[in-house]
């Protein structure tokens, strides 16, 4: 039981990391256009 809990948080934080990296990455070339322009 302990064992499975660990595997899906372990699963959600992934996610996370990779949602929030997506947005980054989605993001900063705007901010690098708007500094830029």
């Amino acid at each position: 039981m302990g064992g499975l809990y660990v595997i899906t948080s372990m699963v959600d934080v992934f996610s996370y990391l990779i949602r929030s990296s997506l947005t980054v990455v989605t993001i900063v070339p705007h901010l690098l256009t708007i500094f830029f322009s």
